[in-house]
């Protein structure tokens, strides 16, 4: 399956990056490139930092007070991931996360993995309900918006099955949903680890975790379109701020699809193609400066992570043999 994947992946790169060629001019793109101001976007790097602040705070509200793992903990295997996520296809990334963060802070993997798939579920939800209203906001079509609504009925669909989840018999539900055929200690044991996943579920809405959480969620996206309307601004185009966020969907959804570790292709043809629908004209610039500063950015900052990591470890290991 990863194998069929992966090859899915790659030629879905291939053929973005064959009608991105098709489309660019080199002589106008290095005439843009030129024109970039560097001062502006160095802003960038701030802008990441506090991105990563969030996304951390958020996660560590995903986890029951008394075994929320320290901030310092969640902000290394998130770079980590994020890392692995830049090189690896299938979002392996993900997976080393979870199982980074189960082992180092003693954690369930079935409840790390609940934190995860909660944030991408969240995250999808929010997105879909965005794309509908701006859909409206832009009026970009018939097509659009039957598709916008197409989306709205799945972000309505999926925070009714997640609200289901949530209910303290919904294990037995799928204990239920499994099939006869299976032997009862195997149907046990998936029964055992989706209650314990739907566990993994609970504590963002126990002692209203939501309200904390939300300024965070609401803050990382905020800072996710700010800095679109930055690049832009710093390739030339001043552009109102929705226009900004509508761009940001372009990309995030495109991720959804598979592709090349980093989502080099697709990535760029998203947003020429949304540059184009809203009327931007430096599309692949802005395609190329905002992915190409993403990536070096999330790289940058796992290879610290990791170096840092691996000469704790050497530290640890030389006071050992001191000892």
């Amino acid at each position: 399956m990863k194998i069929i994947k992966t090859i899915f992946g790659t030629i879905i790169t291939i053929v973005c990056l064959y009608l991105l060629v098709r489309t660019i001019s080199l002589a106008e793109l290095q005439e843009q490139f030129i024109k970039v101001n560097i001062t502006i976007l160095l802003c960038f790097i701030p802008l990441f930092i506090l991105n990563m602040f969030f996304r951390t705070l958020r996660w560590q509200f995903l986890f029951p007070k008394d075994q929320r793992p320290t901030y310092r903990l969640l902000l290394g295997t998130l770079l980590v991931g994020n890392l692995y996520n830049s090189i690896l296809p299938a979002r392996a990334g993900d997976v080393i996360r979870i199982f980074s963060l189960a082992k180092r802070a003693n954690i369930s993997r079935l409840q790390t993995l609940a934190s995860v798939l909660t944030e991408r579920l969240l995250d999808a939800c929010f997105l879909m309900f965005l794309f509908f209203v701006l859909v409206r906001s832009f009026n970009m079509g018939d097509v659009y918006l039957k598709a916008s609504w197409l989306v709205f009925i799945c972000s309505v669909g999926l925070i009714g099955i997640f609200i289901l989840l949530l209910q303290d018999k919904s294990w037995l539900v799928f204990k239920k949903l499994v099939p006869n055929r299976l032997k009862d200690n195997f149907k046990d044991k998936l029964s055992e680890m989706a209650h314990a996943f739907l566990r993994g579920l609970k504590p963002l809405f126990l002692n209203k975790t939501y309200l904390a959480f939300v300024p965070f969620f609401l803050m990382v996206w905020l800072l996710e379109s700010t800095t679109v309307w930055l690049i832009a601004y710093a390739c030339g185009e001043t552009i109102p701020f929705i226009k900004a966020v509508a761009l940001f969907l372009f990309p995030t959804f495109a991720a959804l699809i598979p592709s090349s570790p980093g989502q080099i292709g697709i990535f760029e043809y998203a947003v020429v193609v949304g540059a184009s629908i809203l009327g931007i004209n430096s599309g692949i610039t802005i395609a190329i400066i905002w992915h190409g500063s993403v990536l070096l950015c999330i790289i940058i900052a796992g290879l610290v992570t990791v170096l840092i990591g691996f000469i704790e470890k050497r530290k640890e290991g030389y006071i050992e043999k001191r000892v």
